[in-house]
């Protein structure tokens, strides 16, 4: 018997690729809302969560993802996408967070889509309510990619309107989480 068969491997991010941001805190107190999203995970493609800004939407999917790492051998991946000014720049910004780089003699979007397409592997893209309009990206990846699994954390109010996602299902008084194909983001 070897020594690996007795003793498994710790779980660990480090054991899978990743660039989950570091939290500085232990994960407490949202237990139900935790298995919950993680239960969707399994069952979904795609997984929205809605809730006011502030409330722990970003952190609740980092945490879901970090522990479910054993199950994606691909990796683990948070997009922000805050910082993103023109729908133009979400390609460079995906392929940044996955670590990938990008020719410019090929269209980069198909490239990105190349990559993906054999991958097994979670994306969370946080902060996407500003430029939803990229949503059919979202759509073209979870099209190419059959084992990709998009958790997008939305505020539900932006600039005076509330997303319209579909039908939705009640985690708590204060989130929704909604499971969909991308065309709902848009």
């Amino acid at each position: 018997m070897s020594l690996s068969s007795t003793f498994p491997p710790l779980l660990s991010l480090d054991a899978v690729p990743n660039n989950l941001p570091i939290q500085l805190t232990d994960f407490v107190g949202r237990e139900k809302e935790l298995a919950e999203v993680t239960d969707l995970i399994h069952r979904n493609r795609l997984v929205t969560i809605l809730a006011a800004g502030g409330s722990g939407k970003t952190r609740l999917s980092i945490q879901a993802a970090a522990d479910l790492t054993s199950e994606f051998p691909d990796g683990v991946f948070f997009i922000e996408l805050a910082d993103i000014t023109a729908g133009s720049d979400i390609i460079q910004t995906i392929a940044e967070a996955l670590g990938i780089g990008l020719s410019g003699d090929d269209d980069r979007t198909t490239q990105l889509l190349t990559y993906l397409a054999g991958k097994r592997q979670p994306l969370i893209f946080d902060n996407f309510e500003h430029i939803r309009q990229e949503a059919p990206l979202v759509a073209e990846i979870l099209k190419w990619s059959k084992h990709i699994t998009v958790m997008a954390p939305l505020q539900t109010v932006y600039r005076g309107h509330t997303l319209q996602l579909g039908k939705g299902h009640a985690m708590s008084r204060y989130m929704m989480v909604y499971k969909g194909d991308a065309t709902d983001m848009a």
